[in-house]
């Protein structure tokens, strides 16, 4: 279905109203967890907090164990999922029991003087680096201790890894992490090891949002 100028500007007032009447105002956190598809929902719902001035996680679907770490992290406010989602979130919380705090810890400062375009905003400098050891991989925010988080909840991996940073091919990191595993694993059987390694990245892949090798 195609849709128009009108009827995009139509259903972003439509939801506003909804989000206002729900008590949502620019004093909000909105975690969009929406598709950003064709489906309007997450768009709506992302144009319609901005048209409330709300602040906004664009997170879209899936990746719950990111979802929820994102709830932690920013301290979000308003969640816009389905009911049974939301439900689901709840459930896989408590079950995870998690609880993490955001901080950007980017080196730069305010600068005090105009810009030359006019404009009276403070501005911020260019970043000049970090205070902890973040690495920014295919624009995802990772953090080492995310990494490892994720490797002890892996029954056979020991705490022990190393993580590699290349770019190799292309222009874009890659991230690989290279884990040990525990003696009973070290066997012939093969299509075991494998399958540990399929789930280790895909656990990494829920929590981080990010493909690791």
């Amino acid at each position: 279905m195609a849709y128009s100028a009108a009827d995009l500007a139509m259903w972003r007032e439509v939801c506003a109203r909804n989000m206002t009447a729900a008590g949502i105002s620019a004093d909000d956190m909105v975690q969009v967890s929406m598709g950003y598809g064709l489906f309007t929902g997450g768009l709506g719902r992302h144009q319609a907090a901005e048209q409330i001035g709300a602040t906004i996680v664009p997170l879209s679907s899936g990746n719950t164990q990111r979802q929820i770490m994102l709830l932690q992290d920013f301290e979000t406010t308003v969640i816009c999922c389905t009911p049974s989602y939301a439900i689901y979130l709840a459930e896989k919380a408590g079950d995870m029991g998690v609880d993490l705090r955001y901080r950007t810890s980017d080196i730069t400062r305010l600068a005090p003087s105009l810009c030359a375009c006019g404009r009276t905003l403070a501005r911020m400098e260019r970043i000049g680096g970090r205070s902890d050891d973040m690495l920014i991989i295919r624009s995802v925010d990772v953090f080492p201790s995310q990494v490892e988080t994720v490797l002890l909840r892996v029954e056979g991996i020991q705490p022990h890894y190393q993580i590699i940073v290349d770019r190799a091919k292309g222009a874009m990191d890659d991230l690989e992490v290279s884990v040990e595993v525990s003696p009973a694993l070290l066997s012939d059987n093969i299509g075991r090891l494998t399958g540990l390694r399929c789930q280790v990245a895909y656990e990494m892949r829920e929590t981080l949002g990010s493909q690791l090798r």
